[in-house]
């Protein structure tokens, strides 16, 4: 059976979205979420509204948000033909909700894995797992060799041009791909 290792937050479930939502009704001012990328773009942000983005992960409900459309349902398909794991840079406080939360989707189960890691160590984490694929919005987690990526387009990823990468822009293309045969 294929190995197949899903991203959690802005794959799988509306995060930033919610954050940015959340993030615009307290300051009374947008929020471009693509300086959420990385420490680089992340410290032009005021620091008090830094401290609001850092103290927003920390908290439990900053994790409880919904999933995108047809994820879920999709997940659910994938599992009868892949080994599914769930690679998440959310912090270990987070383990045992995130944990639940995937189980009340029924997406957590039996044969299913959940991993945490440090962001910057998704790519050799994807590696050491040995995944034939995986699924997620962050460009740079999906340079990995040897490995098919689905490659979620948002509004904080930058679109990268490889022949192991598949641009997607929904689940029910996912399933097409993966479930349908592709």
């Amino acid at each position: 059976m294929k190995k197949l290792g899903i991203d959690l937050d802005g794959t799988l479930f509306r995060t930033y979205s919610t954050l940015k939502d959340e993030f615009e009704k307290f300051w009374k001012k947008p929020l471009d979420v693509a300086k959420l990328r990385d420490p680089q773009t992340i410290s032009t942000l005021p620091p008090k509204e830094m401290e609001w983005i850092f103290d927003h992960f920390q908290k439990q409900k900053s994790y409880e948000v919904p999933p995108y459309p047809y994820a879920v349902s999709v997940i659910r398909k994938l599992a009868g033909k892949y080994d599914i794991y769930f690679v998440s840079a959310r912090p270990q406080i987070a383990y045992l909700d995130t944990k639940r939360i995937l189980r009340n989707y029924g997406i957590l189960g039996d044969g299913k894995h959940l991993v945490l890691c440090e962001k910057p160590d998704k790519p050799q984490v994807y590696e050491a797992l040995k995944f034939d694929i995986i699924i997620e919005d962050d460009d740079q987690n999906l340079l990995v060799p040897n490995i098919t990526g689905y490659f979620f387009l948002r509004p904080w990823s930058i679109p990268i041009k490889k022949s192991s990468i598949i641009v997607v822009k929904s689940w029910l293309e996912v399933e097409k791909h993966l479930v349908g045969g592709g």
